[in-house]
């Protein structure tokens, strides 16, 4: 007779164990068993037992049960009766996806490269065929199909995508700018407005001579922009010619933007001045200049006194090359991008420079370890110049440290300095296109208004310089900017003199190209921009038919877009 009840009590204890201590199935438990001693009154105390027992397991094993239980809160860490071990452990949760791609529908736009609107992705077989890359994408066939290959680009490289619904062809698309996309009614656009990772955003640092030509407003505004996108992370942003007040236009354009969180740094030496001769180069004459002062554009100043900013003065910063080795030391190893687009009256000192408190390595062993690759604006290169004409006494003006215009001491050979003793680990991409992207003008007056600096920087520039600012400024540093960000091959162009060394001969200022077979021993990390399907400088300069200017109207038309972006502020 007591056989049923102990069979009962560890039944029921066994079900509490197994739902996480909820006790009505216990209390259900006990009434069936009091029911059934009720009905078998009458019966043989055995049957009696058997019964309750036969009604008992029913319950429990019961589907209507077993699919209104709960599942058991907390695992038990000790088996509920001797005898049974402990349940296993939960499988591990899978690891959270990617989240999820967020698409944008415009319907009837026609959205193409070459200055239509949009980049082209590159095609495998065609890597460096960017502008002509723009054959259907094979085996996507609907809409979906198309979204999920834009998907699978590599770096996010797929932005858009379009869809001709008659033929079922799909294309992808970079970049797009919505406003140059034209009318069509057979086509779908499709925008991918999910931002891209953090993980993805180059680290950046700017390494500027920002305060004489207005390019540099034009590159650091739109790295500023791509800070915004996601696409780089701005490390710092350096100032490295003397006139003491530059660093302070670039902490305008920091506040402007909203970044004042950016590490800022200037160089303190002595050069950046007029040079003694300065009347008889016969250079900007419209623009006096008494020999012995700062040389400086028009446009810096303005920014200075006419915007507010944290910073006025470079006494106001570290030195550059405190804020290189700090903000180098703190960075993954191999990942810092470094677009030089001024003098290199920083990067000479930061190679040259011993262990302090930022870091026990010396300038040249941290630039190998925390540094990808620097892109170089300066130079002259094949690709350009394939009769070998002959560059200017002063060679290029970063490199030959401005000589029309600056007093050159404490600069000059800093530039061969840098590219000749940079690590060989450090890839270097050197540029000297730009001159015919003119940016900045019309379009940035029309999509931006008079409170934004960088609008107000260039047409103070080319007003004092004489030039209509409509036409905006050549794009030597925004250029250089955009392919340190994006990488050469996503900017309509292409490495030329893969392998080769970029000889910067002693005068400071001029350099030669030696092919990889000529400079012998191991390959170089060093290459050169070529804009895809550009023509040389002599036949452009003639006007001659070049295939080249959709590349630049495409770039022209990017780096404008970049400009009108709106600023995020939190």
């Amino acid at each position: 007779m007591r056989a049923a009840p102990h069979l009962a009590a560890a039944d029921e204890a066994d079900v509490e164990a197994e739902i996480g201590g909820e006790r009505t199935p216990r209390k259900a438990g006990l009434r069936v068993l009091a029911g059934a001693a009720a009905a078998m009154v009458g019966g043989a105390l055995c049957g009696a037992t058997m019964a309750a027992a036969g009604l008992l397991l029913t319950y429990r094993l019961s589907p209507p049960f077993e699919r209104s239980r709960p599942p058991p809160a907390v695992a038990p860490s000790t088996p509920p009766y001797p005898g049974r071990p402990p349940l296993p452990p939960p499988p591990p949760s899978s690891p959270a996806g990617p989240p999820p791609t967020v698409w944008e529908h415009r319907h009837g736009l026609n959205c193409s490269g070459g200055g239509y609107g949009a980049f082209n992705v590159a095609l495998p077989s065609q890597p460096f065929g960017i502008l002509r890359a723009n054959a259907p994408v094979a085996g996507a066939d609907s809409v979906r199909k198309c979204m999920d290959a834009c998907v699978r680009v590599d770096g996010f490289g797929c932005e858009a995508v379009l869809f001709e619904t008659a033929s079922g062809r799909c294309y992808h698309r970079r970049y797009v700018n919505i406003d140059r996309c034209s009318p069509d009614e057979g086509l779908e656009l499709f925008l991918r407005t999910d931002r891209r990772p953090p993980s993805m955003a180059t680290p950046l640092i700017i390494d500027t001579d920002l305060s004489f030509d207005v390019d540099d407003v034009g590159a650091v505004c739109m790295a500023h922009a791509l800070h915004d996108l996601g696409e780089a992370s701005l490390l710092a942003i350096l100032h490295d010619s003397g006139y003491p007040h530059g660093i302070g236009a670039v902490s305008v354009l920091s506040h402007y933007y909203g970044h004042d969180d950016i590490p800022l740094g200037a160089y303190k030496g002595e050069f950046g001045r007029v040079r003694d001769d300065y009347g008889a180069q016969g250079m900007l004459d419209f623009e006096p200049k008494v020999p012995g002062e700062w040389v400086t554009g028009d446009y810096a100043p303005t920014l200075v006194k006419g915007w507010p900013a944290p910073v006025t003065h470079r006494d106001q910063v570290a030195d550059a090359v405190e804020v290189y080795r700090e903000v180098l030391a703190k960075a993954a190893d191999h990942s810092v991008v470094i677009a030089a687009i001024g003098f290199a009256t920083n990067l000479a000192p930061l190679l040259r420079s011993g262990p302090d408190v930022a870091s026990p390595l010396s300038g040249k062993r941290l630039v190998a370890r925390k540094v990808k690759r620097v892109v170089w604006q300066g130079g002259w290169y094949p690709a350009r110049h394939p009769a070998g004409e002959v560059q200017g006494a002063a060679g290029d003006f970063n490199w030959g440290c401005g000589e029309p215009w600056y007093n050159t001491s404490h600069c000059k050979g800093e530039a061969q300095f840098a590219v000749s003793n940079m690590p060989d680990e450090v890839e270097q991409v050197f540029s000297e296109v730009g001159y015919f992207i003119g940016t900045g003008g019309k379009d940035v007056h029309q999509c931006t208004d008079a409170s934004n600096p960088c609008r107000q920087a260039y047409i103070t520039n080319m007003k004092a310089w004489g030039i209509d600012p409509d036409l905006g400024r050549a794009s030597w540093d925004a250029v250089v900017t955009l392919a340190a960000v994006r990488g050469v091959e996503r900017i309509e162009s292409y490495k030329g003199g893969v392998g080769g060394r970029n000889n910067i001969r002693p005068d400071g200022g001029t350099d030669e190209w030696i092919n990889a077979t000529a400079a012998g021993g191991t390959p170089s990390q060093q290459s050169y921009l070529v804009l895809a399907g550009d023509q040389s400088w002599r036949d452009v300069e003639h006007n001659s038919t070049d295939v080249g200017k959709a590349a630049r109207e495409s770039l022209r038309m990017e780096i404008d877009r970049l400009l009108c972006k709106p600023r995020v502020l939190n």
